[in-house]
């Protein structure tokens, strides 16, 4: 057997160039499919989180509601909190009912605005004083959301209803 003289007697093995490019192309179409799964689950947590956020907010305008707590306007009789429809800025508001009158409005501060929201049938809604009811009817609030609607249900005992 006759060895050519330039022929190497240990080769070394490697990857040809088309095995890393197809490599490489395996690689980066995995990674921008958990980017995307990423930034869809990332979107669904922070609407998951302003639900959550305005839920709570509405219990303490209730709250407020059944302890009495009167402005410091000069309110002498609290009649309770009414929640208001914001159709502009996509956000409910609350104000204290006083006297008979609505005092000034504070908005229901959430860290982001959504798409829109709106309380069916009507603008608004009352917490009554003390016992914290809506007056016999049932209030739900309808949010869209990235496409998305979601509802809160506020029952005529007051309480926010838990989807």
């Amino acid at each position: 057997m006759i060895l050519n003289k330039h022929a190497k007697a240990n080769p070394v093995g490697g990857f040809t160039l088309l095995e890393l490019v197809i490599g490489m192309l395996i690689f980066v179409s995995l990674a921008i499919m958990a980017v995307a799964g990423y930034r869809a689950f990332s979107e669904r947590r922070n609407s998951s989180l302003l639900i959550s956020e305005l839920k709570s907010q509405l219990r303490l305008v209730r709250s407020k509601a059944m302890s009495g707590e009167k402005p410091s306007t000069g309110c002498t009789e609290l009649s309770g909190y009414r929640v208001l429809n914001n159709e502009t800025s996509h956000s409910l508001s609350y104000a204290a009912v006083c006297n008979g009158e609505i005092e000034s409005s504070r908005e229901i501060v959430l860290t982001t605005p959504f798409e829109s929201i709106e309380i069916t049938d009507k603008d608004y809604f009352e917490y009554y004083a003390i016992d914290g009811s809506t007056g016999g009817t049932d209030s739900v609030i309808s949010i869209v959301e990235d496409g998305e609607t979601t509802q809160i249900k506020v029952l005529s005992s007051g309480e926010v209803q838990d989807n």
